[in-house]
């Protein structure tokens, strides 16, 4: 395993950003995460778990990804850098009124 890149740098894919959805890409082994109007993908090795939450008038969904003090021994996990500190997403959450979203 050489690489854990969901999609090659620069290589665009092909999905309309009008309706934010969380998509799920099997072929490149990824998920497609709308944030700030824009669709990132992730690929499926760096995501630690996934919750859903049932609250009183939303429906939540949570994401935690691996960081690199919790695969520090892993070799394969490699965090991009700037100015040698790494940069790294720990948790994003999903949150809507239509519960809908999340079957």
């Amino acid at each position: 395993m050489e690489s854990i890149e969901a999609y090659v740098p620069g290589r665009k894919f092909n999905l309309s950003a009008k309706r934010q959805k969380i998509r799920i890409d099997i072929r490149n082994k990824s998920i497609i995460l709308p944030i700030m109007g824009e669709y990132v993908p992730f690929h499926i090795s760096v995501i630690k778990n996934i919750s859903k939450q049932d609250e009183e008038m939303y429906m939540s969904l949570r994401l935690n990804f691996a960081t690199p003090a919790t695969y520090a021994q892993n070799k394969y996990m490699i965090f991009p850098e700037i100015k040698k500190q790494h940069i790294y997403i720990k948790e994003i959450k999903f949150r809507s009124k239509d519960k809908l979203h999340f079957r």
